[in-house]
This record gives C-alpha cells, sequence and structure tokens, in this order.
C-alpha cells in the first residue's frame, strides 16, 4: 500500500523474520549483514547519534523512515537517470554532509502532520565518524565470530574446510568468485540457490586447488586437493 510498484519491480525479492519484524531485499547478502549486525548489537537502538537525533520525532506515528546519506549514496546512485546521476556525483561531498534524514507522518484525524528533519555534518566530521563507526562494527563482530589462529597447518581435516557461500542470485545456475587480481578464485553450481554439483577453487595464480563436488548444500563424494598439479590430499564424504 505504502510502496506502490517498488515490490512489483523486484525480480527477485527475498525476505527474512527478525523477532517482530519481516525484513524485505533484493539481495540475500543484504539480509545476510542485517541479521549479523541484529546478532552483533549494531543496530540504531544501540546507536547514541541516532538516539540523539531521533529526539526531534514523536514516540508514535503512521510512517517513519530514516535513512543515513553517506550509506545511501551507491544505493540511490543505481536508482537514478544518467542525467541526474551526474549531478549527484557532483555533489557528493554536499549530499553526504547532510548525513541523516527522518521523515514522519502522525495521523491527526482526516490528515497527516509531517515532519522532515535533517542533521548536517562537515565532510571532516563524517569522516571521522565512519572511521569509528567502522571500528566500532569489526570490533562486535570479533565478539560474533571469534578469531581464528593466525597461523593454521593444512591437513587432510582443515584443507577441505570451505568457508560459507553465500551467492547473490539465488536463481542462477553457478557462482563465482574472483581474486583481488581478477584470476577466479572458486565457482561452484547452484540448484535454487543451493550449493549442488561441481564445485572448484583456484590459488591466486589461477592453478586448481581443490576440487570436489556438492550434494544438496553439503560435501559430497571424493574431494581432491592439489599442490603444483599433483594431489597431496584425498577425502571422501
Amino acid at each position: 500500500m505504502l510502496a506502490g510498484n517498488t515490490f512489483a519491480k523486484m525480480e527477485k525479492p527475498y525476505f527474512t523474520i527478525i523477532d517482530d519484524f519481516v525484513v524485505f531485499s533484493t539481495s540475500p547478502n543484504s539480509l545476510k549483514e542485517i541479521i549479523n549486525n541484529h546478532l552483533a548489537g549494531y543496530t540504531l537502538s544501540k546507536s547514541e547519534r541516532f538516539e540523539e537525533f531521533n529526539y526531534y520525532f514523536e514516540t508514535k506515528s503512521s510512517v517513519f523512515a530514516y535513512a543515513e546519506t553517506a550509506n545511501s549514496y551507491n544505493d540511490l546512485l543505481s536508482l537514478l537517470d544518467t542525467k541526474t546521476k551526474q549531478q549527484l556525483r557532483s555533489n557528493k561531498s554536499y549530499f553526504n554532509s547532510f548525513s541523516q534524514v527522518g521523515v514522519q507522518l502522525i495521523s491527526t484525524g482526516d490528515l497527516f502532520k509531517s515532519n522532515l528533519t535533517l542533521s548536517y555534518q562537515s565532510p571532516e566530521e563524517l569522516s571521522i565518524y565512519q572511521e569509528k563507526e567502522m571500528e566500532l562494527k569489526e570490533e562486535l563482530y570479533k565478539k560474533l565470530i571469534p578469531e581464528k589462529d593466525t597461523i593454521i597447518k593444512e591437513t587432510s581435516e582443515t584443507v577441505f574446510k570451505i568457508e560459507p557461500i553465500h551467492p547473490s542470485d539465488l536463481s542462477a545456475k553457478e557462482y563465482k568468485e574472483f581474486y583481488n587480481n581478477k584470476l577466479l578464485k572458486f565457482e561452484v553450481e547452484l540448484d535454487d540457490g543451493t550449493l549442488d554439483g561441481d564445485f572448484k577453487l583456484y590459488y591466486p595464480t589461477g592453478i586448481l586447488k581443490i576440487k570436489g563436488q556438492f550434494k544438496k548444500g553439503k560435501q559430497s563424494g571424493t574431494w581432491r586437493a592439489y599442490k603444483k598439479g599433483k594431489v597431496i590430499f584425498k577425502k571422501r564424504f
């Protein structure tokens, strides 16, 4: 009712339920980020900056929307036409300086009372704030996911422990990730977003490191690990 055709335009609308809320997104990885933030306690309800800004709004309303412009900049770019994108890019620092935006609609009889509030920060202040936020987030995530040993000796037990894979398109037939040098890191076949089929992991040099198969999300059959083209480990799942 409120978003009009917004949901109709979503080709792949995903959702999850967190407590009493239903959260929608076009990306399963965005939902994963939201879930992790919730588990780590990195939320607006624990943000002093948001609490100070929220003081200017009523505690109850029919509609309330809040955005931090610096965090929304890239998403907004993807929704704009070419001319507007160019205008936004040329005014990026000015746009981001209005770092908090809140809109509230409050029912009063047959009408709505509106409240539009913006918060301004200089580019220097915003940069310091973003750096502190990143440090805070990393600290909270460390508590959520314990740090691993800095030195790990590969064995037949450790080498086949594949890091969690989160495809960005659950309708695709395969998923790939690449190293910073643009070479392929790994490729895996999918079935409705589930790992199902051949899996190959490569060294940063492009040489095959691990080969195996997934079946319904779990490792299956015989997996092999390679070094200099020779099998160094083999394991049956």
